[in-house]
């Protein structure tokens, strides 16, 4: 039987499209034809009978498109992701790209294409990041039993060089603290002396201050503690919203999300003159200032690693430590 959903008065003028329903076999069958021509409809609705009484009838699982599995998946993200703003502008180029066809029909193919349209428009390592989220898209696909294999084994990532990571001078650091944006010189601080993401900053509350400790929620959830000066720790209190947060803002004292942080750092460094600069470099550098004088294990203790193997990607050599070698060898040269 044909039918459908909308109250539309004219059916002749009506755009939207006809259900079918019928029982058979002892059970219920309903869905959209996705056309509003009765005609196109009622073929569907035969085709569908004919593949359930043939044995082939498609499984629930294998009827689901790529539009519905990127809006459960970016739904799903929403709320267990401080960065989900990101998948869903990179999951609609890619969904604009393969088309929204059945999910198990996304070949790797598709994905290979869709890699090389985007490497015109943008760098290639950005390529690699959006495409991490592509991955996480088709792995939950594969977790909650949508396909048996996700596309993206068969698609590797470019292979880009390594580039310098942007390191804050002795001086910039000091330029930053003394400056006029005390949003910025305040996160800058903390993430300097005791290594957290952005999203764990803005994220502090006042129940998260102790005597001699401030914690950050980590990625997944789990909560850690680690130390902080009294300075530090007099600062984030005396900057407390009525709201508890320490970064809370307006009337209701929420903090800032983690995109509108970012953007407001960013700006705050260019004012002063420091470029190619965000708060992921207040974490590179507090790391490598780390480094000097400080045990591996504490640093990944205190960055939120799961291994030691992100202290290689974090850790750097400053050019005054360089310039310090340079000296050294030279004076022991000059000596001889």
């Amino acid at each position: 039987m044909l039918y459908k959903r909308c109250g539309c008065v004219d059916p002749s003028k009506c755009k939207h499209p006809f259900w079918y329903e019928f029982d058979l076999q002892k059970r219920r069958y309903r869905r959209s034809t996705k056309t509003a021509n009765k005609q196109t409809a009622e073929r569907a609705e035969q085709r569908r009978r004919i593949a359930i009484l043939d044995g082939k009838d498609e499984k629930p699982s294998d009827a689901i498109r790529l539009s519905k599995h990127i809006e459960d998946y970016t739904a799903h993200t929403k709320t267990a992701n401080v960065t989900a703003y990101k998948d869903a502008k990179v999951l609609e180029r890619l969904e604009k790209s393969v088309t929204d066809r059945l999910l198990k029909d996304v070949s790797p193919f598709h994905i290979e294409r869709w890699k090389q349209q985007r490497a015109q428009q943008v760098e290639k390592s950005t390529v690699n990041r959006e495409l991490n989220i592509v991955r996480g898209c088709f792995s939950k696909a594969v977790e909650w039993g949508r396909l048996a294999i996700s596309p993206l084994r068969a698609v590797t990532a470019y292979k880009v060089d390594d580039q310098r990571i942007r390191i804050l001078s002795d001086e910039e650091i000091k330029l930053v603290m003394e400056g006029p944006d005390a949003f910025t010189a305040l996160i800058g601080r903390t993430t300097l002396e005791c290594l957290p993401r952005l999203s764990e900053v803005l994220n502090i509350h006042r129940t998260n201050i102790g005597p001699t400790w401030v914690e950050f929620r980590r990625k997944g959830g789990k909560v850690t503690r680690a130390a902080v000066t009294p300075e530090l720790r007099q600062a984030l209190l005396a900057r407390c919203h009525e709201s508890g947060f320490v970064f809370g803002e307006g009337e209701k004292g929420k903090p800032p999300t983690q995109q509108t942080g970012t953007l407001r750092i960013i700006r705050a460094l260019r004012a002063l003159g420091i470029e190619n600069a965000s708060h992921h470099t207040f974490r590179h550098t507090g790391v490598t200032l780390m480094m000097d004088h400080t045990n591996p294990r504490v640093i990944q203790t205190l960055a939120g690693w799961s291994n030691l193997r992100m202290l290689e990607r974090y850790g750097h050599v400053r050019d005054s430590e360089m310039q310090k070698a340079v000296r050294l060898n030279a004076a022991h040269i000059a000596a001889l």
